[in-house]
């Protein structure tokens, strides 16, 4: 649905295997997961940008998708759950992988919530909800960025 979303905008948008193509180079990466904890009532929303800098634009795309997502769901703050491997994503550690991304690419891993958690749950399987906070979060970073017609 996010794919589709973004395609009826105009983005060309490349859906990628697990295997990250080597040196892969795009406008932006976003890798989309959720969450599950034994703890039920453990709820939220959480991103990570690579722990090592990587380019100028890493900080920003995060500030973004970040606000928009928070904004359109609602979720409360889970970043003091973010792990090193979240910080040390393969895709964005391209010293020490090689099938990462090209440094260049901004790139985020977001955790839309949690699948053990009832709440969560129902928003991210509604198809609408977490693509359409991600797709205004993606637009309001190409226009930033400048790589909006």
């Amino acid at each position: 649905t996010l794919r589709d979303m973004l395609q009826a905008e105009g983005i060309v948008v490349d859906v990628l295997p697990a295997t990250v193509p080597e040196n892969y180079k795009a406008d932006m990466f976003v890798s989309l997961h959720a969450d599950s904890n034994d703890d039920s009532e453990r709820r939220g929303y959480k991103s990570a940008v690579s722990r090592f800098e990587r380019n100028k634009n890493d900080v920003l795309l995060k500030q973004i998708i970040d606000q928009n997502y928070f904004y359109f769901s609602g979720f409360p703050d889970d970043d003091g759950n973010v792990t090193g491997s979240m910080l040390e994503y393969y895709a964005f550690n391209h010293r020490r992988f090689k099938h990462s991304l090209n440094p260049k690419t901004p790139a985020i891993l977001v955790e839309m919530g949690y699948l053990s958690n009832s709440e969560d749950l129902a928003f991210i399987e509604d198809p609408i909800n977490p693509a359409y906070a991600l797709k205004i979060g993606i637009l309001s970073y190409l226009q930033e960025v400048g790589r909006l017609r």
